[in-house]
């Protein structure tokens, strides 16, 4: 899994605001997709675009990175670092493959 990070951000010539990501980090992770009660929960039915990410804690990771997995970038939602056994675990959602610079 490659840990990016946000290296310039500036305003688009309508306002909106780009980012230009780069790699922070390639770090070690078990993922999984999350669907079925995570779904149902928010009220919709969607394709699974939400993961679950399982990797060793480090405190250079926060909801400011993005996850890039198998091709596909995908936004931090929550992060829940763990001191007793050192992992920390992190659920994504996908970031739409048309508007990946803009937050």
């Amino acid at each position: 899994m490659e840990v990016l990070e946000p290296l310039n951000i500036r305003r688009s010539p309508t306002g909106g605001q780009i980012v230009d990501w780069g790699t922070l980090r390639h770090q070690w992770a078990c993922v999984r997709y999350l669907r079925g009660t995570s779904a149902l929960q928010q009220g919709e039915m969607w394709l699974p675009s939400s993961i679950s990410v399982l990797m060793r804690y480090t405190a250079e990771i926060t909801e400011r990175n993005r996850l890039k997995w198998q091709s596909k970038t995908y936004k931090i939602v929550s992060l829940n670092g763990s001191k007793i056994d050192g992992t920390l675990t992190i659920v994504a959602d996908l970031v739409d493959e048309g508007q990946q610079g803009v937050e």
